[in-house]
């Protein structure tokens, strides 16, 4: 019996430490915006954003969708193909933007919060692979206990 408390034991903390692991924080919310660029996911980069501010995005790529009598979100799923032809076309322009964003990198400097820790700015340095370099200021709100950036 002694041993199914100890398994019980390890079980919850096992269960506990993975619990916090996936708790979502802005840190992890601008990584998951650094790796949505870095991989040409728009579906990605836009759940980053604030629920209402998403849902507004994809509201507009449906509605755009339907005036040209297309999927709007099928659109945003084909990006990262038309990328790819677009580079094996030779398109120097569009191609080499693509390279530069799949080498970006966000390094979070600073980060202030709100009182109650419901909102936070995040003083962002961001380099690009032709050594392109600069600072963002990336205002983040937490809602239903996920951290989102905001569209401002």
């Amino acid at each position: 019996m002694r041993w199914v408390r100890v398994f019980s034991v390890c079980i919850m903390l096992i269960f506990l430490t993975s619990c916090s692991a996936m708790q979502s924080t802005p840190e992890k919310t601008i990584k998951n915006l650094e790796k949505s660029i870095q991989q040409m996911d728009f579906q990605a980069m836009v759940d980053c954003y604030e629920p209402h501010v998403a849902k507004g995005i994809k509201a507009i790529s449906k509605l755009t969708g339907n005036i040209f009598g297309i999927d709007g979100e099928a659109v945003f799923d084909m990006i990262p193909l038309l990328m790819d032809i677009a580079e094996a076309a030779g398109s120097d322009s569009y191609t080499d933007a693509v390279h530069k964003y799949k080498e970006l990198e966000l390094s979070i400097i600073s980060l202030e919060y709100n009182e109650d820790r419901t909102e936070a700015t995040a003083k962002v340095d961001f380099l690009i692979e032709d050594n392109s370099e600069g600072t963002y200021f990336m205002d983040l709100v937490k809602t239903d206990g996920k951290w989102y950036l905001k569209f401002n």
